[in-house]
């Protein structure tokens, strides 16, 4: 698995996330979309939890599985975890988040 790069790209995060979903489901990443809701491809609670752990392996941060849910596709997912980590970058280093 691929850890966390910092400067990691919302496109970097959408294909690995869908690679992720796509060996979970033992499909191939081509025939799953970011934009349809995981549920209509039989992502139950159990390949969810395996998805948000391999979430936390790559940026190296606890996800809230709750908060996950709120997000149902690949796309809303990115989104909240580019917000995720975008928050905790600035949190750790508060003088780079201010440009001093």
């Amino acid at each position: 698995m691929i850890d966390f790069v910092q400067g990691d790209s919302a496109a970097e995060l959408r294909s690995w996330l869908t690679e992720r979903v796509a060996f979970y489901l033992d499909r191939g990443p081509e025939t799953i979309r970011p934009d349809v809701d995981l549920a209509e491809y039989g992502v139950d609670s159990v390949y969810a939890l395996s998805v948000v752990s391999d979430i936390e392996d790559r940026i190296q941060q606890e996800v809230d599985l709750g908060a996950a849910r709120l997000y149902p596709t690949i796309d809303a997912l990115v989104g909240y975890l580019m917000t995720l980590t975008a928050r905790r970058d600035e949190t750790a280093d508060p003088v780079a988040s201010t440009g001093a």
